[in-house]
């Protein structure tokens, strides 16, 4: 899935994730960020996570371009965090 392979290659050579996360856009489907050996790994398995983040597909891709920010889009109830909020604010380091 490319959008999987482009989350994969953004949290790549970042700094270890600090839980997982689970990551809804739209219709597109789920993406789970993990830290597993050493390494940031995206996938599309639907398991648990210690953060979730919904956003619609038009969002998600205002975000990638960088028309707008994470936290814009929060605060515009456009990018909904359950869990563990700490984990979101520091997934906007890599995305």
């Amino acid at each position: 899935d490319a959008v999987t392979q482009k989350f994969a290659e953004k949290i790549e050579h970042g700094p270890a994730l600090p839980g997982t996360i689970k990551v809804t856009i739209g219709d597109i489907g789920t993406i789970y960020l993990e830290h597993i050996d050493n390494k940031n790994m995206a996938s599309n398995k639907d398991a648990e996570a210690d953060c979730g983040i919904q956003i619609s597909e038009e969002t998600y891709k205002k975000l990638i371009s960088g028309e707008l920010s994470g936290m814009a889009a929060f605060m515009q109830n456009k990018l909904i965090v359950t869990g563990d909020m700490s984990i979101a604010m520091q997934l906007g380091n890599f995305i």
